[in-house]
């Protein structure tokens, strides 16, 4: 995915973080990052855990035709 650099400030840049991951790992306002830079690349961690959703079916109220 593609994300534009955005300039706050006279030296500062920054690029946003795509809503469903900051979503999917619980990402807050203040909340730390760990960036690694590997050559010309940038990798983003989050030590936040993944957030399932868990669905219970009571079989006993399905409709059976």
């Amino acid at each position: 995915m593609k994300r534009k650099v955005s300039k706050i400030g006279p030296s500062t840049l920054m690029v946003s973080l795509p809503n469903k991951w900051v979503k999917r790992y619980g990402i807050k306002k203040g909340d730390e990052l760990e960036i690694t830079e590997d050559g010309g690349t940038l990798t983003i961690g989050s030590q936040g855990e993944v957030k399932l959703k868990k669905t219970e079916i009571d079989e006993s109220l399905v409709e059976t035709r």
